[in-house]
């Protein structure tokens, strides 16, 4: 989720205050070129072209990791989902975002993309560390 604010009477601003991450022994999923990422914000779905992804299941140690239904790509509006877990999220997940193909040797996989945001911080009850006039840091996020 998203929200925008304003900061103490100042300019507004977004604050993605979600992030989607699994625990650390889990599978995740990467790309050969990281621009496949970082070229994310503020994309046009209907012009999307599927990029390929691996899922990485084993650590440094070689040892196997958890499976997993859903992979953390480490972007707060962004996460990875195999067929069971679209089939059992799309139909809550769809208002808000878009799920999107993405290519991968193993499985079929795709990608969630928030795409809608709502104005829902609470900026009075939330435990906020600021900076200036930015937000650095929420300690406890409340909405309204």
């Amino acid at each position: 989720m998203s929200s925008d604010v304003s900061c103490r009477g100042q300019q507004r601003m977004s604050v993605e205050i979600f992030q989607f991450r699994g625990p650390e022994n889990c599978e995740w999923v990467t790309t050969e070129n990281t621009l496949n990422f970082q070229m994310l914000p503020g994309i046009d779905v209907s012009q999307w072209r599927p990029f390929h992804v691996q899922i990485v299941d084993r650590n440094d140690n070689g040892v196997r990791l958890v499976k997993s239904d859903v992979f953390s790509v480490g972007l707060n509006s962004v996460f990875i989902m195999n067929a069971r877990a679209r089939h059992a999220l799309e139909s809550a997940l769809s208002p808000f975002g878009s799920i999107l193909k993405v290519e991968c040797n193993d499985t079929s996989l795709w990608m969630y993309y928030v795409k809608n945001y709502v104005n829902a911080l609470d900026l009075k009850k939330s435990d906020i560390f600021w900076s200036d006039e930015e937000i650095l840091f929420l300690y406890a996020s409340m909405f309204s």
